[in-house]
């Protein structure tokens, strides 16, 4: 399984958490395959194409509006967002918990439906944030 990480979610996180899950999974960041500059349209539509991709984002207002969540629907991938309380953690503790849910969030990925989102929440749980048919 393919995990990109957007631009709200640190470099060396995409990295590190790469190397956790290396071979059987890869986790790589927006401006390593795309570039510091590139418009969301046209990368959420380069991965759609390529498909098997996950977006990994630290924003977590990801798929707050009826429109992003719709655009996100018809994209066919699947996201994973931080909640709010995320942002607020040093960057060590953040990787800690990622690196600690891993195993989770990638069994979730491998049975989630094309164009459904998840959030986060800082205690572990992954929460339906919304599907295809909603």
């Amino acid at each position: 399984m393919k995990f990109l990480l957007d631009r709200y979610m640190p470099l060396r996180q995409a990295h590190a958490l790469n190397a956790l899950a290396s071979p059987e999974h890869s986790f790589v960041h927006l401006h390593d395959k795309f570039g510091a500059d590139h418009p969301d349209e046209e990368w959420i539509r380069a991965l759609a194409n390529e498909g098997g991709w996950v977006l990994l984002s630290g924003d977590a207002r990801t798929g707050s509006s009826p429109h992003e969540c719709s655009a996100w629907r018809d994209s066919d991938l699947a996201i994973f967002c931080l909640s709010r309380g995320w942002s607020k953690m040093p960057a060590v503790e953040q990787h800690a918990r990622l690196a600690v849910l891993l195993p989770k969030i990638v069994e979730k990925a491998e049975r989630a439906s094309p164009g459904c989102g998840y959030t986060i929440l800082v205690n572990g749980k992954i929460e339906p944030l919304f599907s295809r048919t909603a």
